[in-house]
């Protein structure tokens, strides 16, 4: 009798975390039977070493694909996996656990297996997990979906953290290899996500069943806290969404806008960060150095520095109109705007939320108040707007009700 799922799980370099995220695995309780596969590529650590030990042990269970020379820097990494996948397993269903991940639930498989199984239209399911920064040692809910049920493809497009984390997905193996455009980007989950819901439905449980490692060792998340690899990695989400705007002949243009709109938020985000260097050479230069592949997202975030340096000026010119200066909304956006205005010399008073928020005591280590409670008059007071814009009919009519018309918006 065969295996009813296949558990991938992609390694290199992690004698640290290895142990870890197969032991959760083997640890699983299901009235089915299931076999690992470890690709390791190319470790030059201890990794190979534990994998053997774990191969002794579990003997047939266990599978691993050893290279001798990693293939993740080669560009041949997917068609490796497609191989093994589609070639060496025989299995129903596919589940991940990258090798710095680890499941914390061990009716996690039992559980999407049975769903899956129940509903043959389903062809993926994913499920809440914790994250642990491994910089900060902070330990965050994902909560990347409101409810337990059915997920959107526009829910997949708009959440940055692609709704669900790698090691909570369970697909169905005949729907493993990604087609064009999904192939054609850097990462693969975000993407495969995206490929699955063109092709069937997509389930979520709102029940935390593994943990996602951020910013482990050797993992791809570390490598992007280098701003020229996470500007690269933004051009490339970009010429992703836009081949897959084509794709889908525009049916989700703007969720997919949106997206855009924000990775290029950020890339001119990480360019303000350095005064030291010009931005449009920093950017002409990875242009060259990836062969040219990035054209039309490099010319637009071109364009958009001209537009940005333009709106720096323009948000001086309205800032310094009056005596106090409010940033409206205590999120990410609200902290990288604070850093822009310190940039640009100008001071923060405090930050504002609407009136049917709970305003915390204090953020950032300045007051906060919601907009009835702000003790300037409204007249000498310069609100910016710190929250992303696809809320902007809210915001706008939160300003209006408190009689506030003047306002700052920039697209940081």
């Amino acid at each position: 009798m065969g295996k009813k799922v296949s558990v991938l799980c992609i390694t290199y370099n992690q004698e640290k975390y290895i142990s870890k995220a197969l032991d959760s695995i083997f640890s699983q309780n299901t009235t089915f039977d299931f076999e690992v596969i470890v690709h390791d590529d190319a470790s030059t650590d201890g990794t190979k070493a534990i994998l053997e030990k774990y191969k002794e042990r579990f003997g047939d269970k266990l599978k691993v694909y050893y290279e001798k020379n990693n293939k993740y820097s080669t560009g041949e990494l997917e068609q490796i996996l497609n191989d093994i996948i589609i070639c060496d397993s025989e299995s129903e269903y596919v589940a991940f656990c990258e090798g710095d991940d680890y499941w914390i639930d061990r009716q996690k498989l039992q559980i999407q297996v049975d769903y899956m199984d129940e509903h043959p239209k389903c062809v993926l399911t994913g499920h809440n997990s914790l994250w642990v920064d491994n910089i900060t040692h902070e330990i965050t809910v994902c909560n990347g979906i409101e409810k337990q049920g059915k997920v959107s493809v526009e829910e997949i497009i708009g959440n940055r953290r692609g709704c669900f984390a790698t090691a909570s997905m369970v697909l169905r193996r005949e729907k493993f290899v990604r087609p064009e455009p999904f192939s054609e980007c850097s990462i693969g989950d975000w993407p495969r996500k995206l490929y699955l819901a063109e092709q069937g439905d997509v389930y979520y449980f709102d029940r935390i069943m593994s943990v996602y490692n951020l910013y482990a060792n050797n993992s791809w998340s570390l490598s992007t806290i280098q701003r020229k690899n996470r500007i690269i990695h933004e051009l490339d989400m970009i010429t992703f969404f836009k081949k897959l705007d084509a794709h889908w002949n525009y049916m989700y243009k703007n969720a997919i806008d949106r997206q855009i709109e924000s990775f290029a938020n950020d890339i001119i985000y990480q360019l303000d960060k350095d005064d030291t260097q010009d931005k449009e050479s920093i950017i002409s230069n990875i242009y060259s150095e990836t062969g040219k592949k990035y054209c039309e997202a490099c010319k637009m975030i071109i364009d958009r520095i001209g537009l940005k340096e333009n709106e720096n000026e323009k948000l001086i010119e309205f800032a310094n109109k009056y005596t106090y200066r409010v940033i409206m909304g205590c999120g990410t956006k609200a902290i990288k705007l604070t850093e822009l205005m310190e940039k640009l010399h100008m001071t923060v008073d405090g930050y504002v939320v609407s009136n049917n928020q709970t305003a915390p005591f204090e953020y950032n280590k300045k007051r906060v108040w919601r907009l009835c409670d702000m003790p300037f008059e409204k007249k000498n007071v310069a609100i910016i707007i710190g929250i992303q814009n696809d809320i902007q009919e809210e915001i706008v009519s939160s300003l209006n009700e408190n009689g506030i018309s003047e306002y700052f918006w920039p697209s940081i």
